[in-house]
């Protein structure tokens, strides 16, 4: 048996961190916590064999896009590291400020499958692949229990939201393979209830 990982109190203050900027969010269409997402990015992260820095930009991958835009990457930056901050940014389709409108959400999206294209040169792609993991579990969750309905929520609607992971699972999970066999499985539950 091998030795487990150990992470110092900086991915503590990253959860916490994570914590304060989310405190006000809830998950789309749930009464339940935004904490919770990003909690599970991070502990599939740890999962999947992240380091230190991977995991803490996977408990923040969503506060640049989501809650600030540049002044919070630059904080993130200041307080976890330039590589953190550069993973959160690679993980954010938008760094449009609060209260700015973000482009259009086809536009967003095609834009940040093209980046997948590009090299990983800070090991992005992993939290990449975990958020995206996370999210189409609760998809799947979601259609299991209420149908089409569930993708009201979504900007992308039912034609668009399949499409993105569809498209995830052709460019984005390759890079992972460790993540690719859980990926694949909620793809083929999320199929089966869409036929």
């Amino acid at each position: 048996m091998g030795t487990a990982r150990q992470y110092g109190t900086t991915v503590g203050e990253a959860l916490a961190f994570a914590a304060e900027v989310h405190a006000t969010q809830s998950r789309k269409g749930k009464d339940e916590p935004y904490l919770s997402h990003v909690l599970m990015v991070a502990a599939l992260t740890a999962h999947y064999g992240g380091d230190e820095d991977q995991i803490m930009a996977a408990a923040l991958h969503d506060a640049v896009e989501d809650q600030g835009g540049e002044p919070v990457a630059l904080e993130i930056g200041r307080r976890f590291g330039p590589r953190v901050e550069q993973i959160v940014r690679d993980c954010s389709d938008s760094i449009a400020p609060v209260g700015v409108p973000k482009a259009p959400w086809r536009e967003r999206k095609e834009a940040y499958l093209a980046t997948l294209t590009t090299p990983d040169e800070h090991g992005a792609r992993l939290v990449e692949a975990c958020d995206k993991l996370a999210n189409l579990r609760d998809i799947v969750e979601d259609v299991a229990v209420r149908g089409d309905e569930a993708f009201e929520q979504f900007r992308g609607g039912r034609e668009g939201t399949v499409w993105y992971y569809e498209t995830l699972g052709e460019v984005l999970v390759p890079q992972v393979p460790a993540v690719a066999p859980a990926y694949d499985a909620e793809m083929s539950k999320l199929r089966a209830l869409l036929a």
